[in-house]
């Protein structure tokens, strides 16, 4: 069996026995991944943005109803005991508490903190604890469509093996050294990969994938649109508003347009100005939800009155983040230096248009 089958069949476990939770238009929902909670010293990642964090998720996100959907590798486990991240972290344990009280916390595992999975198992395991309900993965269904949420370490090659080398190296060679998690790992093939392989998956089962893991940030796993891109899409807008004569029409139309795309990437003509991975870039079977630690601000994704969006939350008094605040486009959180940008957004009928269309 070769590995990519190998992933597709772990993806297709996972995604056929993870449990479901149906929304509709008047759901609010916001995805974080990858904290790497530890010891709330100087090499703890998650340290220069927990205030942000904390602020927004009180005055933001729990203040207008969100569901919170915590997608992996919030603790490091890998450098850090869960006790001491429990201990030094408290207080934001008591914010995910309320959430969790009132039904709105859903908390998925990632590599870094797999050991959940065996922990809530285990005799010292409090039920009160936020991770009493570990879950492998998520599917949110939308009307007849789903949402498929997983960290996206899943579709590694032998994440077992790799996960308890790479652990034994963080806790006893990097953690000693104050090295720090990559924040941007934009350059790692083997994360680029597995990410690769989710959105094969996703295409083949018509679905959206919502992950974390790599650290970047992605819209529908579309780069630069050129030409054809763009015709693509005015169809598929104007297919959503047609009768029945007209939408057979579009349909025709839409299917040569992807068809001359392929052959043009397959030519690599003008292949620079697509920057992903993946192929024709014109199925948005992907979305990353980024990162919490990277040292411009805070990733995350939304979903809210039917459509998902790729959010930006940033420090005005941060230095590093190179954003200027536009009062337009930007929204500033009260009177606090926090201020929220929504990079992308679009709705999730049309999204599963392009989707059935197009895949």
């Amino acid at each position: 069996m070769n590995k990519k089958h190998q992933s597709y069949e772990k993806l297709e476990k996972l995604y056929n026995s993870c449990p479901s939770l149906t929304i509709d238009k008047s759901d609010k929902i916001v995805i974080f991944s990858d904290f790497h909670l530890g010891g709330r010293k100087k090499r703890d990642d998650f340290l220069h943005n927990s205030p942000m964090f904390s602020h927004i998720l009180d005055h933001y996100y729990y203040k207008n109803n969100f569901k919170l959907i915590l997608n992996g590798d919030i603790e490091e486990l890998q450098r850090i005991s869960l006790s001491t991240i429990y201990k030094k972290w408290s207080d934001l344990y008591e914010q995910f508490h309320q959430f969790r009280d009132r039904g709105d916390l859903y908390k998925i595992v990632g590599n870094h903190d797999w050991e959940l999975m065996l922990l809530k198992n285990t005799i010292n395991f409090k039920k009160e604890d936020i991770n009493y309900d570990i879950l492998p993965g998520l599917k949110l269904k939308y009307k007849e469509d789903s949402l498929f949420v997983l960290h996206g370490h899943q579709a590694s090659s032998y994440q077992g093996f790799i996960n308890s080398l790479v652990g034994f190296s963080l806790r006893y060679i990097a953690h000693p050294l104050m090295i720090k998690n990559i924040k941007r790992p934009y350059t790692n093939v083997k994360k680029l990969k597995a990410e690769q392989k989710i959105y094969d998956f996703s295409k083949d089962k018509k679905i959206i994938s919502l992950v974390g893991h790599t650290h970047r940030a992605l819209f529908e796993g579309l780069s630069e649109a050129d030409y054809l891109k763009y015709n693509i899409e005015q169809r598929i807008r104007r297919y959503l508003e047609s009768d029945e004569k007209e939408r057979q029409k579009l349909e025709s139309s839409i299917r040569v347009l992807a068809d001359a795309l392929n052959v043009l990437l397959r030519t690599g003509d003008h292949y620079d100005s697509f920057s992903s991975i993946y192929d024709q870039m014109i199925i948005p079977c992907l979305f990353n939800s980024g990162c919490v630690i990277d040292k411009k601000g805070i990733n995350c994704l939304e979903i809210e009155d039917g459509n998902i969006a790729l959010i930006t939350w940033y420090n005005e008094e941060n230095k590093n983040s190179n954003i200027t605040f536009n009062p337009v486009t930007h929204k500033r959180l009260g009177k606090s230096q926090y201020s929220r940008v929504k990079l992308k957004k679009d709705s999730l009928d049309y999204i599963f248009t392009r989707i059935s269309l197009l895949s």
